[in-house]
């Protein structure tokens, strides 16, 4: 019998880093994914976002799970490859597991995770129509495209400061989503 409900499968992954901030699983993978359509279930993932960062070559893969998964993530070789096998909880549990020999130890706090939840709910609230100014462009308007980057900081081993359960750099990467997300809308 399976230990999973639902299964994604990167095809042609050796290496790759992974940081799970809040219920969002974030992958940086050396080079191109081979896989080119993904189909994703609802009913285990919200949203996947694969951005390529041009100055560091790597593909990286943000998954937003529903908060009623749990979630293993291991690697394959023969032929390489990267899986995620998500399982339908219920919600008083949280379950993570990471077959690697990068983390001796993973523990998710959940308190840490109600206090993240609600600042990145309030920046979301606080975010209404009425907080956009509307700029007019002229149609003769010939400039060049605006990029916006933004930087979350605290990138590395460095985690910043720390309290509660918080650190500093999950915060700021999860902001940042937040604003990246606002911004596209």
């Amino acid at each position: 019998m399976k230990d999973y409900d639902y299964r994604i499968v990167f095809d042609g992954v050796k290496n790759y880093e992974f940081l799970p901030v809040s219920n969002t699983l974030i992958f940086k993978i050396d080079g191109e994914l081979e896989n080119s359509a993904i189909g994703l279930d609802p009913k285990f993932v919200k949203s996947i976002d694969i951005s390529k960062d041009v100055a560091t070559g790597k593909t990286i893969i943000y998954l937003d799970v529903n908060d009623s998964v749990s979630f293993k993530v291991f690697s394959l070789s023969n032929p390489d490859r990267l899986v995620i096998d998500l399982k339908e909880l219920d919600k008083s549990r949280n379950n993570f597991t990471e077959e690697s020999n990068k983390f001796e130890k993973v523990v998710l706090k959940k308190d840490a995770e109600d206090i993240l939840n609600r600042i990145l709910k309030s920046l979301e609230t606080q975010a209404s129509d009425d907080n956009f100014v509307k700029v007019k462009v002229p149609k003769s308007f010939t400039g060049r495209k605006k990029i916006i980057v933004i930087d979350p900081g605290h990138g590395g081993h460095d985690p910043g400061a720390i309290a509660n359960g918080l650190k500093e750099k999950d915060i700021n990467l999860k902001v940042a989503l937040k604003l990246k997300s606002l911004l596209e809308k």
